[in-house]
């Protein structure tokens, strides 16, 4: 097993249903390594630009009032880019899901390998169209997640109804 999702794994077997990737017993989990890999430089850019959103007049008051790098990155930048950071994460949640649908259409377990091999296949559209609308609502729950998260995080503006 990839050693950057042994923690994952060890998290999310108690809770089946939240592990998208991939489902006990379907599949060989060949796509476990490859979707935690295509997902890095992603998750490293999108943690770029949210830090890059701070307002440099934030880091220079926390510089003023003697903060070490240290503490500038913890107590200062982390909280500020929060909201971002946030959401950035619930991107890239919604990607590895459809990620690993796409994976799963291909045999790499999942709702994308139950879509394809027992709706495509099998000629059942019901439990086709089953695939889909779980994998519909799983997105819209962590959008809906995260949104939320975002939202009550911000400090700048006002908070916005959902």
């Amino acid at each position: 097993m990839c050693p950057v999702l042994a923690f994952y794994y060890s998290h999310d077997r108690g809770v089946p249903a939240f592990s998208p990737i991939n489902w006990p017993g379907d599949g060989d989990g060949g796509d476990d390594c490859p979707l935690a890999v295509a997902a890095i430089p992603f998750v490293a850019r999108i943690m770029e630009q949210s830090s890059l959103e701070v307002d440099g007049g934030v880091l220079d008051a926390g510089l003023a009032c003697g903060a070490r790098v240290g503490q500038l990155v913890f107590t200062v930048l982390i909280p500020e880019a929060l909201p971002a950071l946030v959401n950035g994460v619930t991107i890239t949640v919604i990607n590895i899901v459809g990620n690993s649908a796409l994976a799963g259409a291909i045999g790499g377990g999942g709702l994308g390998d139950l879509a394809v091999r027992y709706g495509l296949y099998r000629r059942d559209p019901v439990k086709l169209l089953v695939a889909v609308v779980i994998t519909i609502i799983l997105v819209q729950l962590v959008q809906f997640g995260g949104r939320a998260l975002e939202n009550s995080l911000r400090r700048d503006a006002p908070q916005a109804s959902l």
